[in-house]
């Protein structure tokens, strides 16, 4: 074979080779999957589902304390926290006590006690809403001790904050209620025997019609404590005094313990 056959032989082969290289590379880069999540640059489905569905609702307050013509702005939690897209929707059980508005905001209407319910799909949940017609009233006696009258029973030291500052016209935050010199927490009850200080230096004992024993309930303790006056005994202090005019009794009687005992059983109702 002379030396230019070997020659164009040897150039077939390495184009031969190159061909086939060239065929391989074009062969696995059409296999190769394209990057997880993107296809032309545009995010897919995988990156973005809004198809989580909600588990459970709940509201984040147990109950809400509020007086006539208060409102308040209910707060859900949605589980899981990645279900974004859902509707809830709600209802209240008596609407002559409390409304709300298709945002979860409570209106407060009518002394009474009444019952909201968030609905999602077949979820539902339930919160308690209490609705006090408080009417304070404000004296003093003759050492210049300031008494404030008026809070009912079950209130909550938040919603006795609430109403003083609605009937004194001041900053709910400029207010403190004290309990032998602490200050309990905004979810303990209002009791006789504490002191509200508005603003700096002034101060007002806090008189619950019926809870004489400050206890911030009415007991039969109560009534007993009436009738052991009637019989000779002494109340505790002039808060005390105030608060055992219950029930419409501007004068200390036996009626007064007796229409204790049937608050606490259940007899009677406050007007």
């Amino acid at each position: 074979m002379s030396n230019k056959l070997k020659h164009i032989i040897s150039l077939l082969t390495v184009c031969a080779l190159v061909l086939s290289l060239a065929m391989f590379a074009i062969a696995v880069e059409e296999d190769e999957p394209a990057d997880p999540g993107v296809t032309d640059g545009n995010v897919t489905d995988s990156d973005t589902d809004s198809s989580v569905a909600v588990e459970s609702i709940k509201f984040k307050k147990s109950s809400y304390s509020l007086m006539k013509g208060d409102t308040a702005a209910t707060v859900i939690e949605v589980l899981p926290s990645e279900a974004v897209e859902f509707t809830i929707e709600y209802s209240s059980s008596d609407e002559n006590v409390a409304t709300v508005d298709n945002d979860g905001v409570i209106t407060a209407v009518e002394k009474g006690e009444a019952t909201i319910t968030a609905k999602c799909g077949e979820l539902t949940c339930t919160v308690k809403v209490v609705v006090s017609a408080v009417n304070l009233s404000f004296d003093q006696d003759h050492t210049m001790e300031k008494y404030v009258s008026g809070f009912t029973i079950g209130m909550t030291i938040d919603s006795a904050k609430a109403a003083f500052a609605k009937f004194n016209n001041v900053s709910v935050d400029d207010i403190k209620i004290f309990s032998d010199s602490s200050e309990p927490s905004g979810a303990a009850l209002i009791a006789t025997g504490m002191v509200i200080e508005e603003g700096e230096g002034v101060f007002y004992n806090v008189v619950v019609a019926g809870d004489v024993d400050g206890s911030g309930t009415i007991t039969y303790d109560d009534a007993r404590t009436v009738v052991s006056v009637l019989a000779g005994g002494a109340f505790d202090n002039p808060a005390c005094e105030r608060a055992a005019k219950f029930n419409g009794n501007s004068e200390l009687s036996i009626k007064t313990a007796l229409d204790m005992s049937d608050y606490v059983s259940g007899r009677i109702t406050i007007d």
